[in-house]
């Protein structure tokens, strides 16, 4: 029997037998080349491919990856944070994802670094290439845009983390800064929207914006459209 952990409003642990292993001639009749991110759109949300053969391949993907693990132990100790006991036995028992790459080959990641393996069950109901998981209209977004226009997501509560993790922070010679976004409930139960932008944007900055712009939150277009002048 195979495992994994899948994060969600309750910790549960899914027991799958059985891999479903899309090898490249199936991926090229899809029209997908590989190097490239693949989602799929499963019980109606979208997780990312990660393949063995690409983790060790690419470098970038690696990095990227490998910052699940840190989500995993951020927001056990979030959750857990009243019940010390519980908390130090999960985070003891919580396997690396490369640990489960090794044994697995391949896993489907979700967007708080959730992942599990295929069963012959497991239903696909769509996949694409993109740079990031498709977003919903009006979902609002959590994460920092960098100057380059690259969005980094990432959960409400982990964004000085994600910084560092991925050298958000260093100093451009035009002085322009990543930008802050967020979208979540607060400890209160009351939802949170916040876009904070400390410099003037990047040109790849504003075409980010200006083509996500209708997965923002209604208060987090207002807070851009209070500044800057984005047209659909």
């Amino acid at each position: 029997m195979l495992h994994f952990l899948t994060i969600s409003d309750t910790f549960s642990f899914t027991f799958a037998s059985k891999n479903v292993i899309i090898d490249s001639d199936n991926r090229k009749k899809k029209g997908l080349t590989e190097m490239e991110n693949t989602y799929f759109l499963i019980n109606g949300g979208w997780y990312l491919e990660v393949d063995l053969e690409r983790y060790n391949l690419d470098e970038e993907f690696r990095e990227y990856v490998d910052f699940f693990d840190l989500y995993h132990a951020k927001t056990l100790t979030q959750r857990l944070m009243n019940q010390p006991d519980l908390l130090s036995m999960m985070l003891n028992k919580m396997q690396l994802m490369h640990e489960h790459l090794d044994k697995d080959k391949i896993l489907y990641v979700n967007k708080v670094g959730g992942f599990y393996l295929m069963t012959k069950d497991t239903e696909i109901e769509a996949c694409v290439q993109a740079d990031h998981r498709p977003y919903e209209p009006n979902e609002g977004l959590t994460g920092w845009l960098d100057v380059d226009g690259t969005f980094y997501e990432c959960l409400y509560g982990m964004h000085a983390e994600t910084l560092d993790y991925f050298k958000l922070n260093k100093l451009h010679k035009d002085r322009s800064e990543p930008v802050y976004f967020a979208s979540s409930e607060d400890l209160f139960g009351d939802q949170f929207d916040s876009v904070e932008i400390s410099s003037n944007l990047t040109e790849d900055q504003f075409d980010w914006i200006r083509e996500n712009f209708f997965a923002l939150s209604s208060a987090q277009r207002r807070q851009i459209e209070s500044k800057y002048e984005v047209e659909d």
